[in-house]
């Protein structure tokens, strides 16, 4: 899923991209989170979603997998790989996937800290279902 910031006129809207949702492309931030993530109805901790944000030039800096999650304890392919080569960060490093997957309540971002840290952290900001949706109305609008 991808998440945009426009400016149009004096308003500023975030759109979001998301090639598995049945919803417009783009649709309004606003419109996905009520439509597509369907905020959970019972307030239990034990089954809260997370979700991690990571600024793009960062993690295509960053992000690196080595197509190991795509092949069973044998090593025999579970899915035939994409053509193109595996993805490699640009410390070299070959896969880094399980670091980006893996994620807790504790690593939830810092409220004051998490607008910062989304721009220069390599695994970006964990923000909790409350967080996500008030988490992008504090970051610049872009410059036009």
């Amino acid at each position: 899923m991808c998440i945009w910031k426009s400016r149009r006129s004096k308003e500023v809207l975030d759109f979001v991209w998301d090639l598995d949702s049945d919803l417009p492309f783009p649709s309004p931030l606003i419109q996905y989170v009520s439509e597509a993530i369907q905020p959970l109805s019972f307030g239990n901790s034990r089954y809260a979603r997370l979700f991690r944000v990571v600024h793009a030039p960062v993690f295509l800096q960053s992000f690196a997998s080595d197509r190991s999650h795509m092949k069973d304890p044998e090593g025999n392919w579970i899915q035939l790989p994409p053509k193109y080569e595996p993805i490699v960060a640009e410390d070299g490093t070959t896969n880094n996937l399980n670091e980006y997957i893996m994620m807790s309540v504790g690593d939830v971002a810092d409220r004051e800290r998490m607008a910062n840290d989304v721009y220069c952290n390599k695994h970006g900001v964990v923000l909790n279902e409350t967080i996500f949706p008030e988490f992008f109305a504090q970051l610049p609008a872009p410059h036009t």
